[in-house]
């Protein structure tokens, strides 16, 4: 077996792995102790990895993977509207704290940073956000199970 097709049969492994990191990850602080942006990008920048190697088990799993694609897309994009909350919010803070602004009076300024900072999501929404993504995340993890069994080598993939 050629080195290529070795690490073709690891992929499902990896795959499990991250999904495993990423539910610890969400798991291991309470929300006042974490920051809530960087758990979000984490986690985004997770998912990203893999659907890449969804991507390479296609033609292995069959209906599994339109089912897994769009879960992991679910949740991440989920995840991203809860970051883009927190980017608003901080981006509120950054104006409120600049003076260079020209040309927009205070009064209107402080209107919206008031605005933008209602958008922080209270800490319960962003706990129920959390869980809500750890719990697609465990099904991603169930649905990864018959994965593990992929032996075929890519070659043979090409062909189908």
């Amino acid at each position: 077996m050629s080195e290529a097709n070795r690490a073709y049969v690891h992929i499902p492994t990896v795959y499990r792995q991250l999904i495993v990191e990423a539910i610890e990850d969400l798991n291991s602080k309470t929300l006042p102790e974490r920051d809530p942006s960087e758990t979000v990008w984490s986690l985004r920048k997770r998912i990203k990895k893999m659907r890449s190697l969804l991507r390479l088990m296609k033609g292995n799993i069959g209906k599994n993977f339109t089912v897994s694609d769009s879960l992991a897309r679910r949740t991440a994009k989920r995840a991203g509207v809860l970051r883009d909350r927190y980017v608003l919010a901080t981006t509120a803070k950054k104006l409120e704290q600049s003076a260079s602004l020209e040309g927009l009076p205070q009064e209107q300024l402080e209107a919206l940073c008031d605005k933008l900072e209602k958008e922080i999501p209270q800490t319960t929404e962003a706990e129920v956000a959390i869980k809500g993504a750890t719990k697609r995340l465990q099904k991603l993890l169930k649905l990864s199970k018959p994965l593990t069994k992929i032996t075929t080598e890519p070659e043979q993939q090409l062909e189908r």
